[in-house]
């Protein structure tokens, strides 16, 4: 292998999604959260200290949000008691669907806990908080962020998340998703965009540019031996 090739290390993508299977789960229905942990954590200690992944960078990926549709009004009768606590949101956040939401959001933030925990010993290993990612393009699109938070992500009514089906709160952006779950062309247009800035932000030297100046440094390093 030639030392440019040497130059660049392969890099390993690690994303994990606990509540893959279905869009609205049980309690029981996921992978406990202190499992999950060990199980990335297994993971990424064999890439870095197994010789055969000598040089891999790991990059953990959150999972994304769903996308729920906020309660739809209809005209069933259904008593005065149950349509005031629907008009006022009571027994929304203990529904399935918000309680799924709120359980990816857990999901994500310990996978950013894990990559930073790793951050403070190696270089080879980041995270991509791809759930902040797209929460955040939405809230600016719906012009709903208020500000920004200590670790730059946007702050807003928890009743307004985008597609945590409370009544304050709208779907994503068509396209993002194709369905409550899985990612739409815009939703992957997002994880491709934050995963190439992450890449040469963190190791410029996978970058076009730094690679580009390689190559034609090489080729006149070749230039001048024939020379020679």
């Amino acid at each position: 292998m030639d030392e440019s090739a040497q130059n660049v290390a392969p890099y390993s993508t690690i994303s994990s999604d606990p509540n893959r299977r279905s869009t609205l789960i049980e309690a029981s229905a996921h992978v406990p959260l202190p499992a999950f942990e060990a199980h990335i954590r297994d993971w990424v200690d064999t890439i870095l200290t197994d010789p055969v992944f000598e040089g891999t960078k790991v990059i953990l990926i959150t999972p994304p949000p769903i996308n729920l549709s906020a309660p739809r009004q209809d005209d069933i009768d259904i008593g005065p008691v149950r349509r005031r606590a629907r008009e006022e949101g009571e027994g929304e956040r203990e529904g399935m669907g918000f309680r799924t939401y709120v359980s990816k959001r857990d999901y994500a933030e310990k996978v950013m806990e894990i990559a930073r925990s790793y951050e403070e010993i190696s270089d080879r290993v980041v995270g991509l908080d791809f759930w902040r990612a797209l929460v955040d393009q939405e809230l600016v699109r719906q012009g709903k962020a208020l500000g920004r938070d200590e670790q730059g992500g946007s702050v807003c009514d928890e009743d307004a998340l985008p597609g945590c089906g409370l009544r304050a709160a709208l779907e994503f952006a068509r396209g993002t998703f194709v369905d409550a779950l899985h990612l739409g062309p815009l939703g992957y247009d997002v994880l491709t965009k934050e995963l190439l800035a992450l890449l040469i932000s963190r190791w410029p030297e996978l970058s076009n540019e730094d690679h580009d100046n390689r190559a034609e440094a090489e080729t006149e390093m070749h230039g001048a031996r024939q020379e020679i």
